[in-house]
């Protein structure tokens, strides 16, 4: 996928866009989480049943 880029009227130049980091994508996933609550319930329910059977 390529961005257009207006240099003056009428003249364009395609360029790539920038590659996100790995770190990059990683906070973005935590923010997409953060907002999902289902996603937190289930993440929740996990770390309790693992937390559980080390209790056991």
């Amino acid at each position: 996928m390529t961005d257009n880029i207006v240099l003056k009227e009428g003249e364009t130049k395609m360029r790539k866009p920038r590659r996100r980091s790995f770190a990059d994508l990683v906070l973005e996933n935590k923010h997409q989480i953060l907002k999902d609550e289902a996603a937190m319930e289930k993440i929740e329910a996990r770390l309790e049943e693992k937390r559980l059977n080390k209790a056991e």
